[in-house]
């Protein structure tokens, strides 16, 4: 996202992350439900972090968030995911300041309640 990051970012107890967790995730509920009406049931944050100044804007902050669905046999293939995320902030169906070939998605599982990457994330 394109924001100045800040430290308070990385403490999920702080007041800044919780406002940005709470808008991040009421854009995405919404235009992810928008998306996928049928399956889609919400997304959780797990992180935010800071974007190296190699990437995009210096300062910027990323998210790393899992999307939940009705079960497994529903999930959309990655590939769409990442592309309807694209499409719904380029559309402006989700109000975030992102730079939409920014966003990338990936396959996680969990392993022993911590989150796993199963290879294709970055």
């Amino acid at each position: 996202m394109i924001r100045i990051f800040i430290p308070a970012y990385r403490d999920p107890s702080s007041t800044e992350y919780q406002i940005l967790a709470h808008n991040v995730t009421t854009e995405l509920n919404r235009g992810y439900k928008l998306m996928y009406p049928l399956t889609f049931q919400r997304i959780i944050i797990i992180s935010f972090w800071q974007v190296p100044s190699k990437i995009f804007l210096p300062g910027s902050v990323g998210v790393t968030t899992q999307l939940i669905f009705i079960n497994q046999t529903v999930v959309p293939n990655i590939t769409d995911t990442e592309q309807s995320l694209k499409t719904a902030i380029s559309k402006a169906n989700v109000f975030l300041d992102v730079i939409p070939s920014s966003i990338q998605a990936g396959e996680y599982s969990y392993t022993n309640n911590k989150l796993a990457c199963c290879g294709r994330c970055k």
